[in-house]
């Protein structure tokens, strides 16, 4: 793969529009994606290398606006083959840094007031020097340590030379057959919002509220009165970056399916959640909270996420016609758009290792439902906006899982978790004094799924996985843990008893008319008993 060009020490005053160009189809060609007619210098004559590596290679060298552009057809697998997904997320977005001075100088344009009686330090230094951004570690004259991003100085005149080439690339793909036409659109109305961090600000306030409610998450609070939309200033949470906790004994499997579970969460019930995550944009905590403090955010409509979370109940039970009527809910029909019931027709015809290797078994989650999206964006259907950027949200952190933990369904376990996690919630909460005055309804009801989610429980301790522990310091004894086995065969056990127990009771030999109706109390007491016991094991 190329290696990171220093973008930042060139502008693009320093060429012409039409030297621009040529740099840009000659990079193309070189690739093997020729444009207006220019031979292909392909680096390899064989044709052995997928588009999706072959473009990685194209863009990468092209500067921040065509790297972002790569980085946004990762996210797009309604568009883009998964495997191809997989290779342009391997983009590195890095860029060489700029000067801390110059930071500052923005700084104080921004704000209208003097750096030196804003930071007590600023490091010359960034931590982050990204395509689009920078991040430098800083603390304020008043003590607290914070974190201060900034808009790349010049982005706009990258923007202006480069957003209108990208043209070049969707005719080069067009002869791959990929039809990107809509995409490049969406990407040039997403780039530009992308850039003021004020969005950013206001998505981390959402977020932190989520994060006063959630044991998983942490939040950055924002420093309002030195934010703008070219620096964002927050916060400093200590933490590990994921490559770093690993390092420290953190397995990668538990922190997949934390990802999952925590992303999952927070798209179908928070209040904002991240739409391109990267392993690079993640913090741990020591307590195993995931700080998630950069990059772009969006949120779904309540009734969205209704919707989404039947769609992914459905999608994983396997009911092809409920998922098509659901996901089609959120999408618009185009011009030539094909009828509902032809979608279904394909979606019944799905098979996703026909699709390219993005699991050695072709069956993971992901993989169906980025076909689902594909047929019905094949057949003329659009996305909503907020569909779109639930859509970008989870190939990108499906992409994540794959690297953390290739070959694993990290997505589908995440799902199962927060369903049976929600479930627990929702029955502790019937049992709480004000949900038992409602009524035992509702909970009678959610006790008849008893079997099924018992079954879930059971099959979660079997794998050792019914709690995450993503704490980089356990200091705990390894012997004071109870066996997932033995907590198995407890509630194993007592589900029985109960059931035993109720059978006898509601006996009409032993107790005639009233022997049923005690039964029925017997179940609901113990029952809610065993469901305590679960919702402690969450």
């Amino acid at each position: 793969m190329t290696g990171p060009r220093p973008w930042g020490r060139r502008s693009v005053r320093d060429v012409s529009v039409a030297d621009r160009r040529r740099e840009v189809e000659d990079q193309l060609a070189v690739w093997g994606l020729p444009v207006g007619g220019r031979p292909s210098a392909r680096r390899d004559p064989e044709g052995e290398d997928p588009v999706g590596e072959r473009l990685r290679g194209a863009l990468q060298p092209l500067g921040p606006v065509f790297v972002s552009f790569g980085l946004y057809l990762a996210t797009r697998a309604d568009a883009v083959p998964a495997a191809d997904c997989l290779a342009l997320a391997e983009l590195v977005d890095r860029d060489a840094a700029q000067p801390a001075a110059v930071v500052l100088a923005d700084i104080a344009q921004a704000t209208g007031r003097d750096p030196a009686k804003l930071f007590s330090e600023f490091s010359e230094n960034p931590c982050e020097a990204r395509a689009l951004w920078q991040i430098h570690e800083a603390r304020l004259v008043t003590g607290e340590a914070v974190t201060v991003q900034v808009k790349r100085p010049g982005i706009e005149r990258w923007l202006a030379s480069d957003l209108e080439l990208l043209g070049l690339v969707n005719d080069a793909l067009a002869g791959e057959g990929w039809e990107l036409a809509d995409v490049l659109s969406d990407f040039r109305r997403d780039l530009p919002g992308r850039l003021d961090l004020t969005r950013a600000a206001d998505a981390l306030d959402l977020l932190g509220t989520d994060a006063a409610e959630s044991p998983y998450v942490a939040a950055p609070k924002v420093v309002r009165d030195l934010t703008s939309p070219g620096a964002l200033v927050c916060e400093a949470i200590p933490g590990l970056a994921p490559a770093d906790a690993i390092r420290h004994g953190l397995v990668p499997r538990d922190l997949a399916r934390r990802l999952a579970l925590v992303w999952l969460r927070q798209a179908l019930l928070g209040r904002t959640f991240p739409v391109a995550l990267r392993s690079a944009d993640l913090r741990i905590t020591k307590e195993g909270r995931l700080v998630l403090g950069t990059g772009s955010f969006s949120g779904l409509p309540a009734a969205t996420q209704t919707r989404l979370w039947e769609y992914l109940g459905t999608a994983v039970t396997g009911d092809p016609a409920e998922a098509a009527a659901t996901l089609l809910s959120e999408m618009t029909p185009g011009p030539r758009a094909v009828d509902a019931d032809q979608i279904l027709l394909r979606l019944r015809q799905i098979v996703p290792f026909r699709d390219g290797s993005w699991s050695s078994s072709g069956d993971t989650l992901a993989e169906h439902l980025f076909l689902q999206w594909r047929v019905a964006r094949s057949g003329g259907w659009r996305p909503r906006p907020h569909l779109l950027a639930f859509w970008r949200g989870f190939t990108a952190v499906a992409a994540e899982m794959q690297a953390l933990e290739p070959g694993s369904d990290a997505l589908r376990d995440g799902l199962e978790e927060l369903r049976l996690t929600v479930d627990v919630g929702r029955l502790s909460s019937l049992l709480s004094p004000a949900g038992l005055a409602e009524g035992i309804g509702p909970y009678a009801a959610l006790l008849v799924q008893m079997p099924q989610k018992l079954d879930a429980m059971l099959t979660l301790l079997a794998s050792g996985e019914t709690r995450l522990k993503l704490q980089i310091d356990e200091g705990k004894d390894p012997r004071s843990r109870q066996s997932p086995w033995t907590l198995a065969v407890i509630l194993a056990a007592a589900f029985g008893a109960i059931v035993l127990l109720t059978r006898q009771l509601a006996s009409p030999a032993l107790f005639g008319i009233w022997g049923e109706r005690i039964g029925a109390v017997v179940l609901l007491v113990f029952g809610a008993l065993l469901l305590r016991a679960l919702g402690r094991m969450q």
